[in-house]
């Protein structure tokens, strides 16, 4: 089974970590230093290139300023004149620094490319070049591919980087920039955008103030952003601790459409667009707002959004292509025979797996995150009209549909037996922990994963059905968090 939401939601508070959680995406949260800064560089690149000798430049700035981030991303500032980005730990000889921007270019640059080199010597901040590194650095700089070479030496010691130039200067005579480069990060009144931009981007969820908002919080209490960064990065993660042990084990829930549709339909507009299936609260409260429970849910914007997130709330459709076979094997027998009438097969154990682990729903239970819903096709024909009987013969309606309830998750519960998963299966039992009665529990001893049908007649889930679908979500939300205790209204 898949983890918890809030096992997996992160604030990085250093460059390096959120390279590790987005990548190449990083560049999209990226803030220009101030225009000091950035003007530097540019007189930079433009003596390089006119002079035909790289440059050697010690970088200072108090911890948290934005020394890595700059270095490692200068070519988003001046992309017409730097390349991409060099991060070098090896021998500092000439011959190996130059081994690595022959590498280095064939990966990233073209043919006849002008753009300068930026090299990234972020291992030895606190221990500058020796006479000899010095000397190399020198003849690497003066070297062919070393000519149209930046190299940056990071550090938060002034009077490292100071000597550095000095000792730089002393061999290689006088440099047409005045050094060290001193580093001004982004400015104090883009930091609270910056914060939001990130926990928004690597959780790929869009509203999560519930563990920390970072409006809440003043730049102008703080020393650097890496110090801003990091309150909010503390208080976030004893807030989500909090949460994850405000209940004996952590909860799920997982609304289920049933229906003729074989396409998420509306349900892509009320859930994220970056994370699969997730609540969107923003959403929900919108298309509700003219009735008492979107009014009741819009005065209550944290709630919603703690109840999602602490719920890892998700909605998915629940196509006859996938209930239809579940149910020709373990529904009740008079909906068995009714099925066997229309002449529908019944699908061969491994058959059945196959279909259940492919669908949105099975993928979601045994934890495969994705970023979207999969088109699936129209349902097989038979599927669809086996479903239509079932509406008509009234199995979807007072009370019938537990028993549907229950034989789906008995197929399901023989997914997650197959993929050697040990869950409980219980229908219409009470949570041992809470007084809350889903339609379907998977448990075992780590988490407790809440299923809530929802059988519907006909393509239930077009866009005139929003404000339905809306509303049963939203209900099920005030319901779950009356239980848990969140709301005593």
């Amino acid at each position: 089974m898949s983890d918890h939401l809030l096992t997996e939601l992160v604030f990085p508070d250093r460059y390096e970590r959120l390279v590790h959680h987005l990548g190449e995406e990083v560049v999209r949260i990226l803030v220009a230093p101030a225009s000091s800064t950035t003007d530097v560089l540019e007189e930079i690149a433009y003596s390089i290139r006119y002079s035909d000798t790289g440059l050697f430049c010690p970088l200072y700035a108090p911890s948290g300023t934005g020394k890595t981030t700059l270095a490692s991303n200068v070519a988003t500032f001046h992309r017409d004149l730097y390349g991409h980005t060099l991060t070098y730990d090896g021998d500092l000889t000439s011959d190996a620094l130059s081994k690595a921007v022959e590498r280095h270019a064939a990966k990233h640059s073209t043919a006849n490319d002008s753009k300068v080199i930026p090299i990234n010597i972020d291992s030895r901040e606190a221990a500058p070049a020796s006479a000899r590194e010095m000397a190399e650095i020198k003849r690497f700089l003066r070297a062919n591919n070393g000519s149209r070479a930046l190299v940056f030496w990071p550090t938060t010691d002034e009077e490292i980087a100071s000597d550095m130039v000095s000792s730089y200067e002393a061999i290689a005579g006088k440099q047409p920039i005045e050094l060290p480069l001193i580093v001004e990060g982004p400015l104090r009144d883009s930091w609270v955008d910056i914060a939001k931009n990130t926990v928004t981007l690597v959780n790929r969820v869009d509203s999560i103030e519930l563990l920390a908002n970072p409006a809440d919080y003043d730049p102008a209490e703080y020393v650097s952003l890496g110090e801003f960064l990091r309150q909010i990065s503390t208080d976030f993660r004893t807030r989500r601790v909090a949460l994850l042990r405000s209940t004996k084990k952590p909860l799920k829930l997982t609304v289920l459409f049933a229906c003729e549709s074989a396409e998420p339909g509306v349900l892509s507009q009320l859930t994220s667009s970056a994370r699969f299936g997730l609540l969107d609260a923003s959403a929900l409260v919108h298309v509700t707002q003219n009735s008492e429970l979107g009014r009741w849910w819009a005065s209550r914007r944290g709630l919603l959004t703690q109840a999602i997130v602490q719920l890892d709330a998700h909605a998915f459709v629940a196509p006859p292509a996938l209930f239809i076979p579940i149910l020709r094997s373990y529904a009740p027998e008079a909906v068995m025979n009714d099925l066997l009438s229309l002449g529908t097969s019944k699908k061969s154990p491994n058959e059945l797996i196959a279909i259940m682990a492919r669908s949105d729903v099975g993928r979601h239970l045994l934890g495969e995150r994705r970023s979207a819903y999969e088109t699936r096709g129209n349902p097989g024909e038979n599927s669809r009209i086996a479903y239509s009987l079932l509406v008509s013969q009234g199995y979807i309606h007072n009370g019938k549909d537990k028993a549907l309830n229950k034989a789906v998750a008995e197929g399901l519960h023989q997914l997650f037996t197959e993929r050697s998963a040990s869950m409980e299966m219980k229908a219409e039992k009470k949570l041992a922990f809470v007084d809350l009665i889903p339609d379907v529990i998977f448990e075992d001893e780590d988490i407790a994963h809440c299923l809530e049908f929802a059988w519907r007649s006909g393509d239930h889930l077009r866009a005139t059905n929003r404000s339905d679908i809306s509303t049963y979500i939203l209900n099920k939300l005030r319901n779950y968090s009356r239980c848990m205790g969140w709301t005593d209204d």
